[in-house]
């Protein structure tokens, strides 16, 4: 058996080009120059004439270009070219590095028809994307090297880590939410930074890392010009702040040799095995397993092991994951701690690992950090996150610590208005220019992302851009408009905050009129204006409240009797106000009640009007059921507090009950019609049993309603011609309320409505047939027997009539 230090490798199929031979010799020299000891021969097979001038004249600019200062020192006598490929070109080898997987099969056909040895290492890195990372664990496959890189593991890790074991452990991801970080101090702990933090010297000056940790075969350890640039910052960051640098011990031959001799004795390799060979999950203890768990993440592999080994509580910050429909990439980085202008290289340079299924990958990162901090907690570690993420097991450990810093920094202004975001791209923009349009104060607007997946973020970025005013945030909270809420609450700096919901508006002096009131009287601390309610396309649709001049906690008891988009308050009580994150439904009210019990009051502000839009996203139309679920949680928490127990008796806690489905139910009804679905309209009035709530003189709203309904009916009634002239399952129905209910308005209403346009609704559709059929002059004839209140709702189709009979 030939002897280690005189293996034989080989590289197969035939190179055939001069820009791929280029590129196989180049990274041939990168990964294995630091093993060129233990290898005999490099066969190669091509026709090409093959010399240091080709490479150096063809260099693919992808490539790091310090590998050309390695090319001349490999000896000629060490590198067999072949013309052509026969038997005898494989009997030799140990090792044959397949540069194509087209060639797989062939090649194994061709190791068991030989009855040959050789292993096969697979570097096609157009195709695999764990091309680099077969490159990189050749080195493995040197028992006697491998045994020396082990022991210098095991001394490092004592000799280096150890003496850091400290209390606090903060950790680093790359994320969008790094750009919190420089809000906070970390100087009570130990700094774990990581990856491409190093291109960064301001972040590096200031965070003050004692543990760098890179472990990515491409990124760090390739022979990308991105690596290569990635290197030299390391270098650089290295002469500015020396710290042990954690390197997988699959990599550890190419940091020994290409990083300064002054850096090497810093560098601390840890073995990770694939697959590893006990049942334990993950290892908390690193001065005992000495190796870690493989995962997918630097986090994960490095990151957490290690701050679990040194560390009793874990802050992590900059850790931001992303949307899961946004799958084409692995997830968004800061710019400021990012290689941006190399990243077009490494995706040449490295194809096949951007080839793969990004929502697999993860996903599996979510679940092995899942993993990681459940077992982690169970071993009683505490773990914290620092800014916002979409991954939920960070999300769920979300502190403000850093958001409290920063309100402490921030210039007092007159106003903070707070606008929660999720998923509101149709409308966020309509909603901040309704602000600057109309405020002429000194404010603040802080929008605060609840992790959208649309557009809504990029679009807020671009206005901030043009508004210094606008400050944008994601939910430092529980998800939902709860935790967004919160958030805006804890960075408020106004002399007053109030709310505006993302798909909102505020109408002409609203916001100016309501501070300017506030202000005025000390012994104001809440306003409130009106609540119009508009449609989709900003239509009004008749329907306001809000108006009670004084409310008071009593008012607060049965219903939410105010609007967050229209209340304003002081300073001096903000502390008072909280969102209770765990609530889905109702969290207005029952924030409203636990604020007006501190013996509060709000007072009404006449023509400070805001909006609430009624569209198809709205929580409240997709899921009836579970809202109302939800606010009967909510009667029973209020009722349950003591301050009610004062104010009314308990027995009212079910007739309360009763009237808030009622009114749910009716209010649906209407909500509805406003958003003219009558597809679920009609699916819900079947579904409903209107017997005892259609028509109940006990409750207000009805009446209230009655007016807008209505108009809203006859404004869509084109839209409805079907239902009120063909659809015997809604007259049917309509007949039945007809007879049980025979002087409710509601009913005598919309039956004088059926009465009156059923003539004109036929003219109409005979009218809209000739169109269709480009009869004008016919279509003209039937829209003129249309009652005259009907036809300013086909005013269009008239005048095409008219222009068009001309042309024909």
């Amino acid at each position: 058996m030939r002897s280690i230090d005189s293996m034989q490798i080989g590289f197969y199929p035939e190179i055939k080009n001069k820009e791929e031979l280029v590129d196989i010799i180049s990274r041939a020299v990168w990964y294995l120059w630091p093993l060129e000891g233990f290898i005999e021969k490099f066969h190669l097979c091509t026709n090409l004439v093959f010399d240091n001038r080709l490479i150096l004249s063809r260099f693919p600019k992808y490539l790091d270009p310090s590998i050309l200062r390695y090319i001349g020192k490999i000896s000629p006598k060490k590198v067999v070219l072949h013309k052509k490929i026969h038997n005898s070109y494989f009997e030799n080898l140990q090792y044959i590095f397949l540069t194509s997987e087209e060639y797989r099969e062939e090649l194994l056909k061709i190791k068991t028809k030989l009855n040959l040895k050789f292993d096969i290492v697979r570097i096609d890195h157009n195709n695999l994307s764990y091309a680099d990372s077969f490159y990189l664990r050749f080195a493995e496959k040197i028992p006697a090297l491998h045994s020396t890189y082990k022991k210098i593991s095991k001394s490092r890790i004592f000799n280096l880590l150890e003496r850091l074991k400290t209390k606090k452990i903060y950790l680093f991801g790359t994320g969008p939410n790094f750009s919190y970080s420089e809000k906070y101090d970390y100087s009570d702990g130990c700094v774990i930074a990581c990856n491409s933090m190093v291109i960064n010297r301001d972040v590096i000056e200031r965070l003050k890392p004692k543990i760098f940790v890179i472990a990515d075969p491409i990124f760090h350890a390739g022979p990308s010009s991105y690596a290569g640039k990635f290197r030299q910052s390391l270098i650089d960051i290295f002469n500015l702040n020396p710290c042990p640098i954690v390197v997988p011990l699959r990599d550890y031959h190419i940091y020994s040799t290409y990083l300064p001799d002054c850096m090497v004795d810093f560098l601390v390799p840890i073995f990770f095995k694939i697959p590893s060979e006990d049942d334990s999950p993950f290892y908390f203890d690193i001065f005992k397993s000495l190796e870690v768990k493989t995962t997918n993440n630097i986090l994960t592999l490095f990151q957490l092991p290690l701050a679990t080994s040194l560390g009793e509580e874990i802050y992590i910050t900059g850790c931001d994951g992303r949307p899961i429909k946004n799958d084409s990439y692995f997830w968004s980085h800061n710019r400021e701690v990012q290689i941006n202008d190399k990243m077009q290289d490494i995706q040449i340079a490295h194809k096949g690992f951007f080839d793969i299924k990004y929502n697999d990958y993860y996903n599996r990162h979510i679940g092995f950090l899942s993993q990681f901090i459940n077992l982690a907690e169970k071993n009683n570690k505490k773990i914290y996150n620092l800014t916002p993420s979409y991954i939920q097991p960070l999300q769920n450990r979300i502190i403000n610590n850093i958001i409290v810093n920063d309100r402490a920094s921030k210039k007092e202004y007159d106003l903070s208005i707070i606008i929660p975001v999720y998923n509101a791209e149709k409308f966020i923009e309509k909603c901040i220019a309704s602000i600057e349009n109309t405020c002429y104060l000194d404010y603040e607007i802080l929008a605060v992302d609840d992790f959208s997946d649309d557009s809504s973020l990029k679009l807020l970025m671009k206005m901030a851009q043009l508004n210094k005013r606008i400050k944008i945030y994601q939910n430092f909270g529980k998800k939902g408009a709860s935790g967004a809420r919160n958030t805006g609450i804890a960075l408020s700096s106004g002399k007053a905050i109030c709310f505006l919901d993302s798909d909102d508006t505020v109408l002409e002096n609203s916001l100016n009129i309501r501070y300017n009131i506030l202000m005025s009287d000390e012994g104001k601390k809440i306003v409130h204006g009106i609540i119009q309610f508009i449609d989709e396309n900003d239509n009004f649709l008749g329907v306001e409240y809000g108006k009670k001049s004084t409310v008071t906690i009593k008012d607060c008891i049965h219903g939410n009797p105010i609007s967050f988009n229209t209340m304003m308050l002081k300073r001096e009580i903000i502390n008072l106000l909280y969102f209770d994150e765990q609530v889905t439904n109702g969290e207005d009210w029952l924030a409203n009640f636990n604020l007006f019990k501190n013996n509060l009051s709000s007072n009404f502000v006449y023509d400070s009007i805001s909006t609430y839009r009624i569209h198809s996203e709205s929580t409240v139309l997709k899921n009836f059921e579970l809202h109302e679920n939800n606010l009967l949680a909510i009667i029973d928490k209020i009722f349950s507090d003591d301050t009610v127990k004062h104010i009314t008796n308990q027995y009212k806690k079910q007739d309360l009950k009763s009237k808030i489905i009622r009114m749910r139910s009716i209010s649906n009804f209407f909500m509805l019609f406003f958003k003219s679905d009558f597809d679920v309209w009609k699916d819900f009035l079947d579904k409903t049993d209107f017997a005892d709530i259609f028509y109940d003189n006990t409750i207000n709203f009805i009446e209230k309603m009655r007016v807008s309904f209505i108009r809203t009916f006859k404004i869509h009634i084109l839209k409805v011609s079907n239902i009120l002239s063909e659809d015997n399952l809604f007259l049917d129905k309509f007949a039945l309320l007809k007879q049980k209910y025979p002087d409710s308005k509601i009913v005598l209403d919309i039956n004088s409505i059926i009465g009156f346009y059923s003539s004109s609704m036929q003219e109409i559709k005979k009218g809209n047939l000739c169109f269709s059929q480009k009869d004008y002059i016919g279509a003209l004839k039937y829209y003129e027997k249309v009652d005259i209140s009907l036809r300013k709702y086909i005013d269009i189709n008239i005048a095409l009539c008219q222009i068009l009979k001309e042309r024909r």
